[in-house]
């Protein structure tokens, strides 16, 4: 009997099954990360000092973001991730370098993560890869 002949391997053969696991992850942590910024914009709205328990989530977000992205190469979620850790340092930085108070951090911070929930709402879906379809009648 002969021995087979080798074949080279392709590039669309199937993937290890860790690429199919973390995918999901990555997935399922940018939509936990938006869903969580725009909660976090609706209680800042209502009262700024909800930024003290939203902040350091939508920081802890971005971390496990960044980690779920890591993995697969997946440059759009590690800069999604390192953007929502860049936005909760720049409004702490903020408060301290302006020593703002609960009254005067209000406007700012509304404004800012309105901001923010928008551009990483468009972004998140750049990295999802969601199409907005627009139909004419």
């Amino acid at each position: 009997m002969t021995d087979p002949i080798p074949v080279i391997p392709l590039g669309y053969e199937r993937l290890s099954s860790d690429h199919q696991t973390i995918r999901p992850f990555l997935r399922n942590t940018v939509v936990a990360s938006w869903i969580l910024v725009f909660l976090g914009t609706i209680a800042i709205w209502i009262n700024v000092h909800t930024a003290m328990v939203s902040g350091p989530i939508v920081f802890i977000a971005g971390a496990l973001t960044i980690l779920a992205a890591l993995k697969p190469r997946r440059y759009a979620g590690i800069t999604l991730g390192a953007s929502h850790l860049a936005i909760c340092l720049t409004l702490v930085i903020l408060v301290n370098a302006f020593r703002w108070s609960p009254a005067d951090a209000q406007a700012p911070f509304s404004i800012l993560s309105t901001a923010y929930m928008v551009a990483s709402c468009l972004y998140s879906q750049a990295i999802l890869g969601l199409r907005v379809v627009w139909t004419r009648r």
